[in-house]
Protein backbone atom coordinates (compact mmCIF):
# COMPACT_ATOMS: atom_id res chain seq x y z
CA UNK A 1 0.00 0.00 0.00
CA UNK A 2 1.38 3.62 -1.09
CA UNK A 3 0.40 6.91 1.40
CA UNK A 4 -1.79 9.26 0.20
CA UNK A 5 -2.44 12.98 1.23
CA UNK A 6 -5.54 14.30 2.81
CA UNK A 7 -8.40 12.66 1.25
CA UNK A 8 -11.59 15.24 1.64
CA UNK A 9 -14.88 14.16 0.53
CA UNK A 10 -16.94 15.35 -2.52
CA UNK A 11 -20.11 13.96 -1.50
CA UNK A 12 -22.04 11.97 1.70
CA UNK A 13 -23.77 8.60 0.75
CA UNK A 14 -26.88 8.74 2.79
CA UNK A 15 -29.03 6.10 4.47
CA UNK A 16 -31.80 7.70 2.14
CA UNK A 17 -30.25 7.42 -0.66
CA UNK A 18 -29.47 3.57 -0.01
CA UNK A 19 -32.85 3.08 1.01
CA UNK A 20 -32.17 1.69 4.32
CA UNK A 21 -35.22 2.02 6.39
CA UNK A 22 -36.57 0.41 9.91
CA UNK A 23 -38.03 -2.11 7.77
CA UNK A 24 -35.14 -2.82 5.47
CA UNK A 25 -32.22 -2.36 7.62
CA UNK A 26 -29.83 -3.77 5.23
CA UNK A 27 -29.16 -3.68 1.44
CA UNK A 28 -26.82 -5.52 -1.00
CA UNK A 29 -26.16 -4.07 -4.01
CA UNK A 30 -23.60 -5.53 -6.56
CA UNK A 31 -21.83 -2.63 -9.04
CA UNK A 32 -20.52 -4.00 -12.17
CA UNK A 33 -17.55 -1.88 -13.84
CA UNK A 34 -16.72 -2.40 -17.64
CA UNK A 35 -13.10 -3.25 -18.77
CA UNK A 36 -10.37 -0.66 -19.79
CA UNK A 37 -10.89 -2.38 -23.24
CA UNK A 38 -14.76 -1.53 -23.28
CA UNK A 39 -16.18 -4.77 -22.80
CA UNK A 40 -19.55 -4.97 -20.53
CA UNK A 41 -19.68 -7.46 -18.12
CA UNK A 42 -22.03 -10.24 -17.97
CA UNK A 43 -25.15 -8.73 -16.36
CA UNK A 44 -26.72 -12.13 -17.11
CA UNK A 45 -25.20 -13.95 -14.22
CA UNK A 46 -24.83 -12.33 -11.34
CA UNK A 47 -23.20 -13.51 -8.64
CA UNK A 48 -25.82 -11.83 -5.74
CA UNK A 49 -29.30 -11.43 -6.65
CA UNK A 50 -30.99 -8.24 -6.12
CA UNK A 51 -30.02 -4.96 -6.44
CA UNK A 52 -27.67 -4.26 -9.44
CA UNK A 53 -25.94 -1.50 -10.72
CA UNK A 54 -23.87 -1.13 -13.95
CA UNK A 55 -21.93 1.58 -14.08
CA UNK A 56 -20.79 1.29 -17.75
CA UNK A 57 -17.79 3.43 -18.80
CA UNK A 58 -17.46 4.78 -15.58
CA UNK A 59 -14.23 4.76 -14.31
CA UNK A 60 -13.86 6.93 -10.94
CA UNK A 61 -15.98 7.13 -7.98
CA UNK A 62 -14.82 10.23 -6.50
CA UNK A 63 -13.70 10.73 -2.59
CA UNK A 64 -16.89 10.59 -0.45
CA UNK A 65 -17.83 9.39 3.05
CA UNK A 66 -21.06 7.56 4.15
CA UNK A 67 -23.89 8.14 6.88
CA UNK A 68 -23.78 3.95 7.47
CA UNK A 69 -21.27 1.56 7.60
CA UNK A 70 -20.15 -0.78 4.50
CA UNK A 71 -18.77 -3.66 3.84
CA UNK A 72 -17.47 -4.05 -0.03
CA UNK A 73 -16.32 -7.03 -1.59
CA UNK A 74 -14.31 -6.92 -4.32
CA UNK A 75 -15.35 -10.58 -6.49
CA UNK A 76 -13.57 -9.94 -10.04
CA UNK A 77 -11.17 -7.28 -12.04
CA UNK A 78 -9.23 -4.81 -10.04
CA UNK A 79 -9.26 -1.19 -9.65
CA UNK A 80 -7.45 1.69 -7.05
CA UNK A 81 -8.41 2.51 -3.72
CA UNK A 82 -7.91 5.46 -2.32
CA UNK A 83 -8.09 6.81 1.55
CA UNK A 84 -6.20 9.68 3.46
CA UNK A 85 -3.92 6.90 4.55
CA UNK A 86 -3.01 4.73 2.05
CA UNK A 87 -3.57 4.21 -1.79
CA UNK A 88 -4.29 0.34 -3.01
CA UNK A 89 -4.93 -1.69 -5.93
CA UNK A 90 -7.68 -3.93 -5.01
CA UNK A 91 -8.47 -7.06 -6.56
CA UNK A 92 -10.55 -10.72 -6.25
CA UNK A 93 -10.83 -11.66 -2.15
CA UNK A 94 -10.50 -8.48 -0.92
CA UNK A 95 -12.46 -7.05 1.27
CA UNK A 96 -13.15 -2.76 2.47
CA UNK A 97 -14.56 -1.84 5.77
CA UNK A 98 -15.70 1.76 5.56
CA UNK A 99 -17.44 3.15 8.95
CA UNK A 100 -19.68 6.16 9.42
CA UNK A 101 -17.81 9.60 8.31
CA UNK A 102 -14.61 7.49 6.77
CA UNK A 103 -13.56 8.64 3.64
CA UNK A 104 -12.75 6.67 0.34
CA UNK A 105 -13.20 6.81 -3.35
CA UNK A 106 -11.91 4.33 -6.33
CA UNK A 107 -10.08 4.78 -9.58
CA UNK A 108 -8.89 2.90 -12.54
CA UNK A 109 -12.06 0.73 -12.48
CA UNK A 110 -10.94 -2.65 -15.15
CA UNK A 111 -13.84 -4.89 -14.98
CA UNK A 112 -14.24 -4.75 -11.65
CA UNK A 113 -17.32 -6.39 -9.83
CA UNK A 114 -18.02 -4.69 -6.26
CA UNK A 115 -21.20 -6.42 -4.10
CA UNK A 116 -21.60 -3.86 -1.14
CA UNK A 117 -23.09 -4.64 2.26
CA UNK A 118 -24.78 -1.53 3.62
CA UNK A 119 -26.86 -1.70 6.97
CA UNK A 120 -27.96 1.02 9.67
CA UNK A 121 -25.48 1.16 12.92
CA UNK A 122 -27.99 1.70 15.50
CA UNK A 123 -30.30 -1.01 14.19
CA UNK A 124 -27.15 -4.11 14.63
CA UNK A 125 -25.58 -2.46 17.57
CA UNK A 126 -28.11 -2.66 20.06
CA UNK A 127 -26.72 -4.58 22.45
CA UNK A 128 -22.97 -5.11 22.08
CA UNK A 129 -21.71 -7.42 25.08
CA UNK A 130 -22.40 -10.34 22.88
CA UNK A 131 -20.01 -8.91 20.21
CA UNK A 132 -17.10 -7.39 22.65
CA UNK A 133 -15.51 -10.95 23.43
CA UNK A 134 -15.78 -12.20 19.61
CA UNK A 135 -12.30 -12.00 18.47
CA UNK A 136 -11.47 -9.23 16.02
CA UNK A 137 -15.12 -7.29 15.87
CA UNK A 138 -13.68 -4.63 18.40
CA UNK A 139 -11.04 -2.63 16.36
CA UNK A 140 -12.77 -3.81 13.04
CA UNK A 141 -16.20 -2.97 13.56
CA UNK A 142 -16.42 -1.23 16.79
CA UNK A 143 -14.24 0.34 17.46
CA UNK A 144 -14.99 2.66 14.72
CA UNK A 145 -18.65 2.60 14.51
CA UNK A 146 -20.84 2.97 17.91
CA UNK A 147 -17.57 4.46 19.25
CA UNK A 148 -17.38 6.85 16.12
CA UNK A 149 -13.44 7.21 16.34
CA UNK A 150 -13.95 9.15 12.79
CA UNK A 151 -10.62 11.13 13.38
CA UNK A 152 -8.99 7.65 13.09
CA UNK A 153 -8.61 7.55 9.31
CA UNK A 154 -7.54 4.03 8.45
CA UNK A 155 -10.22 2.33 6.56
CA UNK A 156 -9.70 -1.74 7.05
CA UNK A 157 -8.77 -3.75 3.99
CA UNK A 158 -8.41 -7.64 4.30
CA UNK A 159 -7.32 -10.31 1.66
CA UNK A 160 -10.36 -13.53 2.24
CA UNK A 161 -8.66 -17.00 0.54
CA UNK A 162 -11.25 -18.03 -2.06
CA UNK A 163 -12.68 -20.65 0.74
CA UNK A 164 -13.19 -17.58 3.15
CA UNK A 165 -14.67 -15.41 0.00
CA UNK A 166 -17.12 -18.17 -0.43
CA UNK A 167 -18.41 -18.47 2.96
CA UNK A 168 -18.79 -14.86 2.71
CA UNK A 169 -20.72 -15.04 -0.86
CA UNK A 170 -23.24 -17.69 1.16
CA UNK A 171 -24.16 -15.21 3.45
CA UNK A 172 -24.23 -12.07 1.16
CA UNK A 173 -26.80 -14.43 -1.49
CA UNK A 174 -28.64 -15.34 1.97
CA UNK A 175 -29.11 -11.42 3.11
CA UNK A 176 -30.11 -10.31 -0.48
CA UNK A 177 -32.82 -13.03 -0.84
CA UNK A 178 -34.23 -11.55 2.43
CA UNK A 179 -33.91 -7.98 1.84
CA UNK A 180 -36.33 -8.38 -1.37
CA UNK A 181 -38.81 -10.09 0.30
CA UNK A 182 -41.76 -6.91 1.60
CA UNK A 183 -41.44 -7.79 5.33
CA UNK A 184 -37.77 -9.86 5.97
CA UNK A 185 -36.97 -11.05 9.28
CA UNK A 186 -35.09 -8.93 11.24
CA UNK A 187 -33.82 -11.61 13.48
CA UNK A 188 -32.46 -13.70 10.10
CA UNK A 189 -30.80 -10.78 8.71
CA UNK A 190 -29.39 -9.82 11.74
CA UNK A 191 -27.56 -13.44 12.32
CA UNK A 192 -26.33 -13.87 8.31
CA UNK A 193 -24.77 -9.94 8.87
CA UNK A 194 -23.42 -11.17 12.88
CA UNK A 195 -21.93 -14.55 10.85
CA UNK A 196 -20.32 -11.70 8.09
CA UNK A 197 -18.92 -10.14 10.83
CA UNK A 198 -17.36 -12.83 13.22
CA UNK A 199 -15.54 -14.24 9.62
CA UNK A 200 -13.82 -10.89 8.82
CA UNK A 201 -13.07 -10.71 12.14
CA UNK A 202 -10.99 -13.93 12.36
CA UNK A 203 -9.57 -12.77 8.79
CA UNK A 204 -8.03 -9.27 10.78
CA UNK A 205 -7.61 -11.20 14.09
CA UNK A 206 -4.56 -12.97 12.01
CA UNK A 207 -3.31 -10.21 10.00
CA UNK A 208 -0.25 -8.88 10.07
CA UNK A 209 -2.06 -4.65 10.08
CA UNK A 210 -4.35 -5.45 13.23
CA UNK A 211 -1.17 -3.77 15.01
CA UNK A 212 -2.40 -0.11 13.32
CA UNK A 213 -5.30 -0.62 15.46
CA UNK A 214 -5.89 0.01 19.02
CA UNK A 215 -7.20 -3.34 20.66
CA UNK A 216 -9.10 -3.04 23.54
CA UNK A 217 -8.10 -4.15 26.93
CA UNK A 218 -9.80 -6.43 28.80
CA UNK A 219 -10.56 -4.46 31.56
CA UNK A 220 -12.06 -1.71 29.56
CA UNK A 221 -14.15 -4.23 27.76
CA UNK A 222 -15.72 -5.49 31.05
CA UNK A 223 -16.59 -1.52 31.67
CA UNK A 224 -18.02 -1.63 28.29
CA UNK A 225 -20.43 -4.36 29.41
CA UNK A 226 -21.15 -2.87 32.48
CA UNK A 227 -22.44 0.47 30.67
CA UNK A 228 -24.62 -1.85 27.99
CA UNK A 229 -26.33 -3.42 30.98
CA UNK A 230 -26.80 -0.02 32.79
CA UNK A 231 -28.26 0.88 29.61
CA UNK A 232 -30.65 -1.53 29.25
CA UNK A 233 -32.19 -1.34 32.79
CA UNK A 234 -32.79 1.98 32.94
CA UNK A 235 -29.65 3.24 35.37
CA UNK A 236 -27.77 5.91 35.24
CA UNK A 237 -23.74 5.64 34.67
CA UNK A 238 -21.36 7.02 37.28
CA UNK A 239 -17.12 7.37 36.49
CA UNK A 240 -16.89 6.70 40.54
CA UNK A 241 -18.75 3.43 40.64
CA UNK A 242 -17.02 2.08 37.42
CA UNK A 243 -13.57 3.73 38.77
CA UNK A 244 -13.81 1.86 41.84
CA UNK A 245 -14.31 -1.31 40.05
CA UNK A 246 -11.03 -1.36 38.43
CA UNK A 247 -9.27 -0.15 41.45
CA UNK A 248 -8.63 3.35 39.88
CA UNK A 249 -8.77 6.83 40.40
CA UNK A 250 -11.63 8.54 38.42
CA UNK A 251 -9.04 10.47 36.70
CA UNK A 252 -6.69 7.93 35.87
CA UNK A 253 -9.60 5.66 34.68
CA UNK A 254 -11.38 8.19 32.85
CA UNK A 255 -7.36 8.53 30.98
CA UNK A 256 -7.69 4.67 30.37
CA UNK A 257 -10.85 4.80 28.75
CA UNK A 258 -10.41 7.60 26.86
CA UNK A 259 -6.94 6.19 25.33
CA UNK A 260 -8.00 3.20 24.60
CA UNK A 261 -11.66 3.96 23.05
CA UNK A 262 -10.86 7.45 21.88
CA UNK A 263 -13.71 9.26 24.50
CA UNK A 264 -14.40 9.57 27.50
CA UNK A 265 -16.30 7.07 29.96
CA UNK A 266 -19.15 9.59 30.24
CA UNK A 267 -19.34 10.32 26.22
CA UNK A 268 -19.20 6.75 25.19
CA UNK A 269 -22.11 5.91 28.01
CA UNK A 270 -24.54 8.76 26.67
CA UNK A 271 -23.90 7.63 23.01
CA UNK A 272 -24.47 4.62 23.32
CA UNK A 273 -27.93 5.58 25.32
CA UNK A 274 -28.95 7.89 22.12
CA UNK A 275 -28.26 4.67 19.77
CA UNK A 276 -30.20 2.60 22.16
CA UNK A 277 -32.80 5.42 22.02
CA UNK A 278 -32.70 5.49 18.35
CA UNK A 279 -33.71 1.48 18.11
CA UNK A 280 -36.24 1.95 20.27
CA UNK A 281 -37.68 4.98 18.46
CA UNK A 282 -37.54 2.21 15.47
CA UNK A 283 -38.51 -0.99 16.70
CA UNK A 284 -41.72 -0.25 19.93
CA UNK A 285 -44.55 2.30 19.55
CA UNK A 286 -43.00 3.49 23.07
CA UNK A 287 -43.42 7.75 23.34
CA UNK A 288 -40.87 10.01 23.49
CA UNK A 289 -41.46 10.06 27.45
CA UNK A 290 -41.89 6.46 27.81
CA UNK A 291 -38.15 6.09 25.97
CA UNK A 292 -36.96 8.91 28.45
CA UNK A 293 -38.05 7.19 31.08
CA UNK A 294 -37.01 3.81 30.16
CA UNK A 295 -33.24 4.76 29.80
CA UNK A 296 -33.13 7.21 32.81
CA UNK A 297 -33.38 10.51 31.02
CA UNK A 298 -34.51 13.24 33.62
CA UNK A 299 -37.18 13.88 30.80
CA UNK A 300 -37.94 14.19 26.54
CA UNK A 301 -35.94 17.29 25.99
CA UNK A 302 -33.44 15.73 27.68
CA UNK A 303 -32.77 12.78 25.41
CA UNK A 304 -34.01 15.06 22.41
CA UNK A 305 -30.76 17.24 22.82
CA UNK A 306 -28.64 14.49 23.51
CA UNK A 307 -29.53 12.79 20.69
CA UNK A 308 -29.36 15.15 18.26
CA UNK A 309 -25.92 15.98 19.78
CA UNK A 310 -24.86 12.46 19.11
CA UNK A 311 -27.03 11.56 15.74
CA UNK A 312 -27.16 14.56 14.05
CA UNK A 313 -31.30 14.96 14.25
CA UNK A 314 -33.74 14.97 16.36
CA UNK A 315 -35.67 12.10 18.09
CA UNK A 316 -38.71 12.86 16.08
CA UNK A 317 -37.27 13.35 12.52
CA UNK A 318 -34.69 9.98 12.96
CA UNK A 319 -38.47 8.37 13.29
CA UNK A 320 -39.67 9.81 10.75
CA UNK A 321 -37.04 9.40 8.27
CA UNK A 322 -36.77 6.08 8.99
CA UNK A 323 -39.98 5.02 9.47
CA UNK A 324 -41.43 6.07 5.96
Amino acid sequence: MNTTTCLQPDYTVTSNSEQLSAAHPVRIVTHLFNTKAGNAPDITNLPVPGNAYWARDRRIIEPHDHEHHEIAFILSGEAHHNTPMYESVVQSGDVILVSPGQVHGFTQFDGTVIVNCVYLTEWLYVNLNELLSIEGLVPLFLATGPFARTEDPWISQQRLTPEELDECMHELRSLARECDLENPSHPYLRRCLEKLMIMLGRVFARSENKATHNLLPRKIQVIMRNIENLIVEGVRFKVSDQAETCHLSPDHFTRTFRNAVGMSPMEYYQRRRAQRAAWMLLNTDSSMFEIAMALGYSDPPHLSRLFTRFLGQSPNAYRKRYLT
